[in-house]
């Protein structure tokens, strides 16, 4: 298959003619952001692995964005600059954003002027080594650096630090140039086929017009590189309006944005919004997706249950002989831990999880000869509840921290009335969303003396509803509809409070006629502070029948039908 360019007219651009840090060492900048659901750990191994060769790679871990900037500043200048952690891009593909931590998420635009600071000092390349890229890179290109990769939709981890791997690995030591290093490091993700159906789409370049292709040793040369027209392999290809003067090279394919277009095949189609790259058919639903016979078992979170209302009797329409049986555990509480560990001792086909998989029960796994697979297949946010008549603008994650760990005890302490403050809670041994408040917003700290413990949500929200002082957090599709608690606005600090819910805020009064609507929006563009993935858990061993069910059901979700279903029962789609 044949590599195809679109270009913009030729022209010399004096920005991209830039000189490479002198330095005899080449420099990686590595910004590890928030990463919470997703493994950072591989990706900068792989970099800092690097180090043997001579590179000398500066770390950042859930930097400030002061910190970001001075980096950036720095007067020797780098060569590379890494991102991996979460990030984001609207609809349209022209913004995009970085999380540096749990508190800073960052567009281009808010960190320009650091940027052109280290493009004018030699910077000639940046890997966003995350999701849904398409935003950061269109900003980039506005910057004049030479050289972008971007994953262009949200991208699983094991795909995302194997490209690196494989990329690294043609760049530096075959000293391949940038195109064909990440040509061989995508196609070498084809191993991924079959668990993660079009993942060698994902890595994109995107290049500025006029620049020679970037090699490993032209990182060490002093000299300004060569200004040299791109060759065209279409030379039919005639120049489109409003192209932005870089490229974005698919494998067969091409995304050029600001009068986007993708290419499959040989053939080129114009669209409005963000360009997809489809290795399955378009529109794609239940029917596309093969299911064994038989009847499944499955649990878990409890996040998870709007879910099954809107899902289950759809694939049942579809998938008669495929018979789901959800199910809880005896003598446990619902939550994504004991549908794990249920999935680990054969009591499920698979599991639903509001949180990623545990290294002790990856261990787990192994020991009892199989391994664990966790797909995600949809992004949620949680919402923070109390009483309707509490009158508070909203909280910040620090304060949320405080309540839980028992520093702040009234709400006058945050701007509210004279009250006590009785902050509930499920226990943190098996549900994914405690464990994944504990870890996120609590931050590893002990938890307060002070939190009253529930069974579960609908016992929290219960006790919520009659205790003008409670609080109580749980996954918004559970919260933001009910109509005797309300949810809070959140701001990750100051008052730049964002709802989970759209505005303005439907009262009790009104309900249930009305009911409040989930910011779906705030969730997909990070801008609502407590987001999460949410996962599949499958049972790997050897192709049985219960792995292809548990990735047939998984598939399922992951299509157009399956992902507007998701969306509908108050989640966001990924795809």
């Amino acid at each position: 298959m044949a590599e195809v360019a679109l270009t913009a007219p030729k022209s010399f651009n004096p920005k991209i003619n830039k000189l490479v840090p002198k330095s005899i060492k080449v420099r990686i900048l590595v910004a590890v952001g928030r990463s919470d659901g997703i493994n950072t750990k591989d990706d900068l191994k792989v970099i800092q692995d690097l180090e043997t060769d001579g590179v000398e790679v500066h770390c950042l871990i859930k930097p400030s964005r002061k910190e970001l900037c001075e980096a950036l500043w720095d007067e020797q200048g780098y060569h590379i600059f890494v991102f991996t952690g979460h990030s984001g891009s609207q609809e349209d593909g022209q913004i995009g954003w970085i999380e540096l931590n749990e508190q800073d998420s960052l567009t281009i635009e808010e960190f320009k002027e650091a940027l052109k600071q280290a493009i004018d000092k030699g910077l000639q390349l940046a890997i966003f080594n995350s999701c849904d890229g398409l935003g950061l890179a269109n900003q980039m290109a506005q910057l004049h650096l030479p050289q972008v990769i971007v994953m262009r939709e949200p991208v699983p981890d094991p795909v995302a630090v194997d490209f690196l791997r494989y990329f690294f690995q043609e760049f530096t030591h075959n000293n391949k140039s940038l195109f064909t290093s990440v040509k061989k490091a995508r196609k070498r993700l084809e191993h991924f086929k079959s668990d993660y159906p079009g993942a060698i789409w994902l890595p994109t370049i995107c290049i500025e017009a006029n620049v020679e292709p970037l090699t490993w040793q032209g990182l060490r040369e002093s000299s300004p590189p060569k200004v040299t027209p791109i060759k065209l392999e279409d030379s039919t290809s005639k120049p489109k309006k409003n192209i932005k003067p870089w490229l974005l090279i698919g494998l067969v394919g091409v995304i050029v944005s600001s009068g986007v277009g993708y290419l499959v095949g040989a053939k080129i189609n114009l669209v409005g919004k963000k360009a997809n790259l489809i290795e399955t058919k378009v529109n794609s639903d239940f029917s596309s997706v093969t299911a064994p016979e038989g009847t499944w078992f499955y649990g878990g979170s409890t996040s998870w249950a709007t879910v099954r209302q809107y899902v289950d009797p759809e694939i049942k329409k579809t998938h008669p002989q495929f018979e789901l049986r959800y199910t809880d555990a005896i003598n446990a509480t619902p939550g994504s831990g004991t549908g794990i560990r249920m999935l680990l001792e054969g009591q499920l086909t698979f599991s639903q999880s509001s949180r990623p998989i545990a290294d002790r029960e990856f261990q787990q796994a192994q020991q009892r000869g199989f391994s664990l697979k966790q797909i995600p297949v949809a992004l949620e946010g949680l919402a923070i509840a109390v009483h309707p008549d509490l009158q508070i603008p909203g909280l910040t994650l620090g304060q949320i921290k405080d309540i839980y760990t028992g520093k702040i005890t009234n709400w006058n302490q945050v701007g509210g009335p004279n009250l006590k403050i009785t902050a509930y809670s499920r226990r943190f041994e098996d549900g994914g969303t405690v464990e994944f408040f504990a870890n996120n917003v609590l931050g590893g700290e002990k938890i307060g003396s002070n939190v009253v413990y529930v069974y579960d949500t609908t016992d929290g929200l219960r006790k919520l509803a009659s205790d003008h002082g409670g609080i109580y957090y749980a996954s918004a599709p559970e919260v933001v509809p009910q109509c005797k608690i309300k949810a809070l606005p959140i701001a990750r600090q100051g008052y730049s409070f964002v709802a989970p819910y759209i505005k303005p805020l439907i009262k009790p009064a009104q309900c249930p006629n009305q009911r409040n609507k989930l910011n779906i929006n705030a969730f997909k563009t990070g801008k609502y502070p407590i987001t999460r993935q949410m996962f599949v858990i499958v049972r790997q061993n050897n192709g049985s029948l219960e792995q292809k069910a548990g990735e047939a059901y998984a598939n399922m979700l992951l299509t157009n039908q399956g992902q507007q279903l998701m969306n509908e029962a108050g989640f966001v789609r990924i795809r």
